[in-house]
């Protein structure tokens, strides 16, 4: 039987609604990495067809629906993950608007405030690069990462 099919079978069912993937069901039998790929997979799908903007109004929908139900992992993880991808694929502004969502959502996150700066430094940014390495300094002074960035982008 295609997925198609199945897939109609499944609406009719349910009285032509929608309904949430069927791992969401059951998220006790879904690992960490499972957890974090899902979220990372939805967002990506929807900045892929309908933009970055979707994209974070997605988050903020099924943060409201799924928080604490194990249905996804809201930690910082998988936003960092998602904007790190994106940065890979040379997509800066759609990461860089991924790991500002996550610094909104953790702004006690040294991680996203790295990774944030070293994305806007790749954009070109300096200025911005600048303020997220002083900020992840201020969350842990000692981050050599941070340290070291900043004195590049200083020329020291």
């Amino acid at each position: 039987m295609s997925a198609e099919k199945t897939g109609t079978r499944a609406r009719k069912k349910s009285g032509g609604k929608k309904q949430p993937p069927a791992a969401a069901a059951k998220p006790d039998e879904r690992s960490l990495a499972e957890l974090l790929t899902a979220l990372a997979a939805d967002l990506t799908r929807t900045i892929d067809k309908f933009g970055v903007d979707a994209a974070v109004t997605r988050y903020h929908e099924l943060r409201e629906q799924y928080y604490g139900t194990g249905a996804y992992d809201f930690s910082p993880i998988a936003l960092n993950e998602v904007g790190r991808s994106l940065g890979r694929s040379g997509r800066s502004a759609e990461a860089i608007a991924m790991l500002e969502l996550n610094a909104e959502q953790y702004p006690q996150d040294v991680t996203t405030a790295v990774a944030l700066g070293q994305l806007h430094a790749q954009a070109g940014e300096r200025e911005k690069a600048i303020a997220s390495f002083e900020r992840a300094l201020q969350l842990q002074p000692n981050n050599r990462q941070a340290r070291q960035a900043l004195q590049r982008l200083r020329g020291g």
